[in-house]
């Protein structure tokens, strides 16, 4: 008992040491300038001040190794290496690291495709509130990949990833509630959501919007609206837009449609 008590005497001191290394000011300054030094696109220094404190544990320093190694970025491509980076980094609890780890092994880059390794660093990673993750999990239980498929559960974690201000969640809670998809069926909640990820500037949120405004599904009945959305998403080249906002102003006055333009005007200069 003596001994295992020394042990675990000895574990807390070496990981206390760490933090104190971790938490001085030299090696949150060295963190700091790699970070300058990447963001001016010169790797190679960002690289000399992130190794040292990847060496000794930094998860921010782990993440950031792994993400120049799957973007070759100031070292040559290595999606293995990015993966055992992030590997370390998620063990340490950072849930980007979890994240992109995750990804990996859904996707099988650099490391063997396992979907229940994938679904585990997931559940870590939402579970910290990471919304990204948050938004997959969802994906996942919704269709069935490394989890039994179940639409209730897939609306609760794309929810909490809408809740967050993640757009994609945002879009895809309003169709889960188009389609009663996990969740009671809903046109003015399906509006509302679609509403909140287009005026985040997503495409497809933006097309959907158009539509109910022009069906009149969830919402009053605007064509001004609905052409204005349609436009939007449309000079971003989503296809599906380009065709609808020729359908919708198929059956606008001029004025109309003046209106929908001027309204898209403002919107980009930032007056509407």
């Amino acid at each position: 008992m003596k001994a295992a008590r020394l042990r675990r005497a000895g574990m807390w001191t070496v990981l206390l040491c760490l933090a104190l290394v971790l938490a001085a000011p030299g090696a949150r300054a060295d963190f700091d300038s790699g970070w300058q030094a990447y963001q001016k696109g010169d790797f190679s220094t960002a690289l000399k001040e992130w190794a040292p404190l990847a060496d000794v544990g930094d998860s921010r320093a782990l993440f950031n190794l792994g993400t120049m190694y799957d973007e070759g970025k100031g070292v040559a491509r290595d999606l293995a290496r990015a993966t055992e980076l992030w590997g370390a980094a998620a063990e340490s609890g950072y849930m980007r690291a979890q994240h992109n780890l995750a990804h990996a092994f859904i996707s099988g880059d650099g490391i063997t495709r396992d979907l229940d390794r994938a679904v585990h660093w997931l559940h870590e990673a939402a579970h910290q509130g990471f919304g990204k993750s948050q938004y997959t999990l969802g994906k996942m239980f919704s269709y069935g990949l490394g989890v039994p498929r179940d639409q209730v559960r897939a609306f609760d974690w794309i929810q909490k990833a809408a809740e967050s201000g993640n757009a994609r969640a945002e879009y895809n809670l309003g169709k889960m509630y188009r389609d009663g998809l996990g969740t009671e069926a809903s046109f003015e909640n399906a509006v509302l959501w679609y509403k909140r990820a287009a005026t985040q500037g997503y495409a497809k949120a933006q097309a959907s919007l158009a539509r109910r405004y022009a069906a009149g599904k969830g919402v009053a009945r605007d064509l001004v609206e609905a052409l204005f959305w349609m436009t939007m998403a449309a000079d971003q080249n989503l296809p599906r837009a380009v065709a609808g906002c020729d359908e919708i102003s198929a059956g606008m006055s001029a004025a109309d449609i003046g209106a929908a333009r001027a309204r898209v005007v403002a919107w980009k200069a930032g007056t509407s």
